[in-house]
């Protein structure tokens, strides 16, 4: 009767002691599956806080100015006007475009202004922006390196568009200057070849788009 006794205890014993085990087993996989749970939500969060499209400064253009300076990048300028249909779509279809976003953070310090309010009816009159959306390309010293109008249609051509920019940002010869020494007659093969490239570049800023605004 004491060994019937005994077992019995020993079994309530041994119940017990699986029972806690699998207890804190489920506990502990609880646990892990919700670390997951959290790492997984943390990963997609700051994926995409990487792809939210274009970063633009909430500042005034001097402090995006001063960061492009500090940064050695162009200020890019999105120009637009609350009435503009094309400025709309513009927005609509690149501003939001993960594509579009990572090469315009990486190489540019983005800025957006409306033309008829604030600062940017002084900056509007600076750089001579006449249709709408204007896209300004502006070096830290504040000199305009390159610009152009209009609505692009496709992510290749408006990532041409950055291509262009930043081939005039690296030519250290500005557009005035290579019509001075071209007038001037001093000049070689090489330089005829680099002008030529120059005002093939610049010639996108003509015809390179189809849609634009313009004010009068």
């Amino acid at each position: 009767r004491l060994y019937k006794h005994f077992d019995r205890e020993r079994s309530k014993k041994y119940f017990f002691i699986v029972t806690f085990r699998r207890s804190d087993s489920f506990h502990n996989e609880n646990n892990t599956m919700k670390q997951i749970t959290c790492m997984l939500l943390f990963l997609g969060c700051t994926l995409l806080a990487f792809s939210e499209g274009i970063n633009f400064e909430k500042g005034t253009f001097k402090e995006a100015l001063a960061k492009a300076k500090k940064e050695n990048k162009m200020l890019y300028i999105d120009v637009y006007t609350t009435w503009c249909g094309p400025c709309k779509i513009f927005a609509k279809k690149f501003f939001n475009n993960n594509e579009i976003g990572s090469y315009f953070n990486q190489h540019f310090i983005c800025f957006s202004l409306d033309a008829e309010k604030g600062e940017g009816l002084e900056i509007a009159k600076t750089y001579k922006v006449s249709g709408y959306p204007t896209n300004l390309f502006i070096h830290p010293d504040e000199s305009l390196v390159y610009t152009f109008s209009g609505c692009p249609e496709s992510n290749e051509e408006l990532l041409q568009k950055g291509e262009i920019a930043r081939a005039e940002f690296d030519d250290p010869m500005k557009l005035s200057t290579y019509e001075s020494q071209f007038a001037s007659n001093n000049y070689n093969e090489q330089f005829l070849r680099n002008y030529l490239e120059k005002l093939n570049r610049r010639n996108e800023n003509i015809f390179g788009c189809q849609y634009s605004c313009f004010g009068f």
